[in-house]
C-alpha cells in the first residue's frame, strides 16, 4: 500500500488499488477500483507471488477476506484492477541506473509470473520510455538497489508502463545470464564506494 501511495504521488501509472477495511465497507473499495471482475486481492505480507489472489466475484472476496481474517485478522489486504497481460517485468535499478531485466511469462493456468512460481524468465530489451520511468520508481522510493515490476503498455515506446511494485530485497535469479552480467559484484562495486550511500 506505501509503495501505491509514493508512486502515485511520483505520477507513476499503476492498477488502481484500495485498502480493504471492514465486510460492512467492501462494496467502497470494489467502487473505487472500477467495479469490475475479475480483481486482484494482495495480504501486505506476501512475497514470491504468496498472498496474490484471483477473485472473480464479489463473493468470492467476502470469503477471501473472511478466511484471511480468520487466520490473522491484523492482516492488511487491499484490491487492485486485474490487467490481463502474458507477461510482465523485473527490471534491477542500481544507484539510478538500470543494470538489468528479464521478461516473466504468465505461467501456465495461473496469472501469476513470479519465477518461484515456476515462471522462466526469458531476455528481453526495454525501451527508453520504461527504462527513464523505472528510474523514476526507483527514485520514489529512495532506492539504491531495487527490483522494479510492471506489466507493460500496449504501445511500449509511447505509453508508460503499469507499475506494480518496487521490491526492496530483489531475487536476483536469472539476471545474470539474461543481461551478461555479475549482479552481485555490480553491487558490491557501487557500495564499496561511500559517495552511494544514501544516510
Amino acid at each position: 500500500w506505501l509503495n501505491y501511495i509514493v508512486m502515485k504521488n511520483a505520477g507513476l501509472k499503476q492498477p488502481r488499488t484500495a485498502i480493504l477495511t471492514h465486510e460492512e465497507n467492501i462494496d467502497i473499495p470494489i467502487k473505487e477500483i472500477g467495479g469490475k471482475y475479475p480483481m486482484i486481492l494482495k495480504t501486505a505480507q506476501g512475497t514470491q507471488g504468496i498472498g496474490v489472489i484471483f477473485i472473480d466475484s464479489r463473493q468470492s472476496l467476502l470469503g477471501t477476506m473472511q478466511l484471511v481474517n480468520k487466520i490473522d485478522e491484523n492482516i492488511a489486504m487491499l484490491v487492485q484492477e486485474f490487467i490481463k497481460t502474458s507477461y510482465d517485468v523485473r527490471v534491477m535499478v542500481l544507484n539510478d541506473e538500470v543494470v538489468g531485466q528479464l521478461k516473466r511469462p504468465v505461467v501456465s493456468g495461473d496469472f501469476r509470473s513470479n519465477v518461484s512460481q515456476g515462471s522462466l524468465p526469458k531476455k528481453m530489451e526495454l525501451t527508453e520510455l520504461e527504462k527513464s520511468e523505472c528510474i523514476k520508481a526507483a527514485k520514489s522510493v529512495k532506492g539504491n538497489w531495487v527490483g522494479v515490476d510492471f506489466i507493460p503498455s500496449k504501445d511500449r515506446e509511447k505509453e508508460p508502463p503499469y507499475f506494480i511494485e518496487i521490491n526492496s530485497s530483489p531475487g536476483t535469479g536469472h539476471i545474470d545470464e539474461l543481461n551478461d552480467i555479475n549482479i552481485s559484484k555490480l553491487v558490491l562495486e557501487t557500495f564499496k564506494n561511500r559517495d552511494n550511500w544514501r544516510l
